[in-house]
């Protein structure tokens, strides 16, 4: 990244957590980086363009550190207590951003809607596979429940942590909130009370993954084709679709061409689930 670019972006969270987003003006962005407004203008279209590559600066972090944790050797429950330990590691090395968040409205457009979406997603999908393979298809119907609890209980120690700047071990934290969801599921498997949220609810449909190749192909086009996104990048992702399903239909498939078609997609937040169908349950049989 351009060293000027660079520089805005860590001046303007510096101006954002001091005086709010609303508040603090180009100008004022431009004198903090010792930059003209020219300069500004070259990267960013507006204030709100800015905002949004702040947003996306950070969302690249987390899901790169996301991938990196689901493809490492462990329990699925050791997964989870990783992933609630990045995020609470994350707050605590970013907290000027996280105090952005909390302190301001950054709802400042559809770009900030639409990532914001994505890594929702992301999570939750990550979130719900880490709880069947803990729990097993007795879960199901509490899905979207414990994601909910889950959720709320690291908003709340996150807001804690970042209004009153307090220093705690991540990995320590990262347990207790595990085990304190665990009690909830064991409770909810017990007791099994009628679920209050569905995944149906809120419209999450989920990859089935005793498709073909061809059919798993299929549901990912058809996915595709739901994006909320620009219709000629959906038209460039349906054709490495088509591409993938062409490969994956040889006798000897090309293992660099396929890992670098997946790693495509994997971008992809709302795929996510989709693309792992793909890694853990084909591509591992094929020949080639």
């Amino acid at each position: 990244m351009q060293e000027k670019k660079q520089r805005i972006l860590e001046e303007s969270i510096k101006l954002f957590v001091r005086k709010g987003y609303h508040a603090t003006s180009i100008q004022e962005i431009v004198e903090q980086s010792g930059v003209s407004k020219g300069a500004f203008y070259l990267y960013f279209a507006s204030k709100e363009a800015l905002t949004a590559e702040i947003v996306d600066y950070y969302v690249k972090m987390v899901m790169e550190k996301l991938d990196t944790i689901n493809e490492e050797e462990g329990t699925p429950e050791d997964k989870l207590v990783k992933q609630t330990a990045l995020f609470l590691q994350l707050v605590s090395q970013h907290k000027g951003y996280m105090l952005m968040s909390v302190r301001d409205n950054l709802n400042v457009g559809e770009n900030i809607d639409q990532i914001a979406k994505q890594v929702i997603g992301k999570i939750y999908h990550l979130t719900r596979q880490h709880m069947l393979d803990i729990y097993g298809q007795k879960i199901i119907p509490y899905l979207m429940d414990c994601s909910v609890i889950y959720d709320g209980l690291m908003q709340g120690y996150i807001k804690v942590i970042v209004l009153y700047e307090l220093q705690f071990d991540p990995d320590q934290l990262a347990t207790f909130i595990v085990e304190r969801l665990k009690s909830v599921v064991l409770g909810l498997l017990e007791d099994q009370p009628s679920p209050q949220m569905t995944e149906e609810q809120l419209g999450i449909k989920q990859a089935d993954t005793g498709l073909s190749i061809a059919g798993h192909c299929d549901q990912l086009r058809a996915e595709i084709a739901r994006l909320d996104r620009d219709p000629e990048e959906k038209s460039q992702l349906q054709d490495i679709v088509v591409l993938l399903k062409r490969e994956l239909r040889k006798d000897e498939s090309n293992p660099m061409l396929l890992r670098g078609i997946i790693h495509e997609l994997s971008a992809i937040p709302e795929l996510y689930q989709y693309i792992q169908v793909f890694k853990q349950k084909i591509i591992p049989n094929l020949k080639g």
